[in-house]
């Protein structure tokens, strides 16, 4: 099971557009009422994380995936086709689980990112399971180059379990970092 999660993260390459996908409200406001969806975690004695006037920023738990594509010679059009379908797939399924999620060109020499973030390993997991014949095709198209995942350190060993360590490069927050409570 952790080799098919593991090319089922690496297939993931077509699920971000040009767009971002706005943060659900559970993202920007903490999770309220269902106690069973996970949402972001707050540490409720830090000082960044009161609701005071005046402060801006809480703590950031979000979990970040950023895969770097080479699309291949003369298939451009092809892969950049296919990048609507992830979005309908993450607008129609993720509200409460997906941050933000787009792409990051194609640049003049081939090179997609693509940016997304979720709310939790669990949300993070959910989408590669989500989009795995999709991201088949898109494949067909792309080489994925590089893959970081970025988040609590808690929440990476949790990618781990499933994804193992191979090619991916885990990046821990520093237990300082901090996020907007505001979408501008």
């Amino acid at each position: 099971m952790r080799q098919t999660i593991h090319f089922k993260l690496f297939a993931m390459v077509a699920m971000c557009s040009i767009f971002i996908v706005g943060a659900s409200e559970r993202v920007l406001k903490g999770s309220k009422g269902d106690k069973s969806t996970k949402g972001p975690k707050r540490n409720k004695s830090s000082k960044n994380s009161k609701s005071s006037k005046g402060l801006w920023y809480e703590d950031d738990t979000v979990v970040t995936l950023v895969p770097k594509f080479k699309i291949k010679g003369g298939m451009t059009e092809q892969f950049v086709a296919l990048l609507p379908k992830f979005m309908e797939l993450v607008r129609a399924n993720e509200e409460e689980t997906c941050a933000h999620y787009g792409f990051v060109g194609p640049t003049e020499d081939g090179y997609v990112i693509c940016r997304e973030g979720y709310t939790s390993a669990e949300g993070a997991l959910s989408h590669i399971l989500m989009v795995d014949d999709l991201s088949k095709e898109v494949l067909k198209y792309a080489d994925m180059v590089e893959m970081q995942i970025q988040g609590p350190a808690e929440e990476l060993e949790i990618m781990k379990q499933y994804l193992g360590e191979g090619t991916i490069t885990y990046y821990p927050l520093s237990k300082e970092s901090l996020r907007s409570k505001r979408m501008w």
